[in-house]
């Protein structure tokens, strides 16, 4: 399923402490930029009170809680080489807050090693590692661990919401390393991207992992954008994802604005049950309404096999610039989210019949 990082941040305390200060002496030595050169160092701090109440107690405990909300420090550096072309480079470290670690509050407590296991594509102590070169007419291209085009394209629409219990109901991964992406520039409301990522596939017969290919196009006019997507893992069931997302924004309806996004994913493969089996469907229809510092969500979806039948309503708040409050309901029918309090992935009860969520939160960005 997924593989090793590009390289790998340690967990250890002084080598992390390092490279924050690293991170943050050169941002100090980039407070008088030139022209060609620029350093800037971004986090946000998310993080929220939840009442998980699982269908399966016997199997999953409730729980009120404290939890991260996918918390992150980061550095981004570009270098102008002319008018045309700029070189780029970006770190980005997960917080995870509600555990005190710097980790994913997902990706935590993995097991490496273990064949299958995510810990073998998403370690949880890098959330973004890539070098690049940016053009004005002929594209970009990447380099590294980085969110992956498909993403982008076809699950970004609809992941709008504010909680730790984003971006579940969708096949996509976000972010994988060994991964060389180019983007075009627009033309004529066109653009597409590639992608392809080292044994980011799924797992041959022999235990070894399949490169992984990715291709969208997309077509953008005033207010409505379209996307089409393909996510090419192989493996031993020549696994493949097709996808289509649509999005249109309705301007000054009432003195705000609506947002509309659907998304269709569906397997083309040779498993015949469970998840990435033949013909298994993941779809979203998602409206949010932006008035002033309010903006309301909801949206329903079914992935099968992971999560089935899900319900997710939220308001945020925007206070200022860089703070947000949000509150937000969840509901899965089958586990894809849910699991122990504070816990990650590897912690997950994946028979515990999934649950309802209710949450209230914070962002800070700085």
């Amino acid at each position: 399923m997924k593989r090793n990082i590009m390289y790998r941040l340690k967990k250890k305390g002084l080598n992390t402490v390092g490279l924050c200060l690293l991170l943050g002496g050169t941002t100090l030595q980039a407070n008088e930029p030139t022209e060609r050169f620029d350093v800037d160092m971004y986090g946000s701090i998310r993080a929220q009170a939840e009442i998980v109440r699982s269908d399966r107690e016997d199997l999953l405990n409730s729980y009120e809680g404290f939890r991260d909300s996918y918390s992150r420090i980061g550095l981004k550096a570009h270098y102008l080489i002319n008018d045309e072309i700029t070189l780029m480079g970006q770190v980005e470290i997960p917080l995870d807050v509600a555990n005190f670690k710097i980790q994913g509050p997902f990706e935590q407590n993995k097991r490496d090693g273990d064949p299958g296991d995510y810990d073998d594509i998403i370690y949880d102590s890098l959330r973004i590692g890539k070098v690049g070169v940016e053009t004005k007419n002929f594209g970009s291209l990447y380099f590294g661990q980085m969110w992956i085009p498909y993403y982008n394209a076809i699950s970004y629409p609809v992941d709008v919401f504010s909680t730790y219990y984003a971006g579940y109901a969708t096949f996509s991964n976000f972010r994988l390393n060994k991964t060389i992406a180019y983007y075009s520039p627009a033309m004529n409301g066109f653009t597409f991207s590639l992608a392809w990522s080292k044994e980011n596939g799924q797992a041959e017969e022999n235990g070894e992992f399949d490169d992984r290919y990715q291709a969208t196009i997309s077509y953008a006019w005033d207010q409505t954008h379209i996307a089409l997507g393909l996510d090419n893992q192989g493996g031993m069931y020549d696994s493949k994802i097709l996808a289509v997302a649509l999005s249109h924004t309705i301007k000054d309806v009432a003195g705000g604005d609506i947002y509309l996004a659907a998304k269709y994913e569906q397997f083309k493969s040779d498993k015949q049950s469970g998840y990435g089996e033949d013909g298994s469907s993941s779809k979203n229809f998602l409206v949010t309404y932006t008035k002033d510092a309010l903006t309301y969500k909801a949206m329903i979806a079914d992935t099968d096999n992971y999560g089935e039948g899900v319900y997710h309503l939220g308001v945020d708040y925007q206070v200022r610039s860089d703070l947000k409050l949000f509150v937000e309901y969840y509901h899965e029918d089958q586990t894809a989210a849910i699991t122990t309090k504070r816990g990650g992935v590897s912690d997950t009860v994946w028979n515990s019949g999934g649950g309802n969520v209710y949450a209230l939160g914070f962002r800070y960005d700085f």
